[in-house]
């Protein structure tokens, strides 16, 4: 079973970030991931803010992490921006299911 993480909490309003964006940018780099290294079975990924990085480190048999570029996170709000906005007054969890629906739609 695969439980993603993300690692925000109180610091997500400081760096001006929603849980929707975060949670389609970790299902992205997830699938890309799982692709490139099948054999490392992955079961938790966090999405982190280090020192001015976005990161998304991947735990499972190894641990993988990637750095995100910071004009992705805007492009992404931007591209999703209305459907966005809809999902979140609709959607009580925000999770790497919500974000495969969501991707689907």
């Amino acid at each position: 079973m695969l439980m993603v993480l993300t690692f925000l909490g109180p610091f997500c309003s400081l760096f001006h970030l929603t849980n929707t964006v975060v949670e389609l940018i970790k299902l992205l780099y997830l699938v890309d991931v799982q692709d490139k290294f099948p054999e490392v079975n992955i079961v938790e990924a966090y999405f982190l803010v280090l020192e001015g990085k976005y990161i998304i480190q991947f735990m499972g048999e190894k641990f993988l992490k990637t750095e995100i570029p910071l004009d992705l996170y805007k492009n992404v709000e931007n591209n999703f921006a209305e459907r966005l906005a809809a999902e979140e007054e609709n959607q009580f969890m925000i999770d790497v299911k919500w974000a495969n629906e969501f991707l689907k739609k």
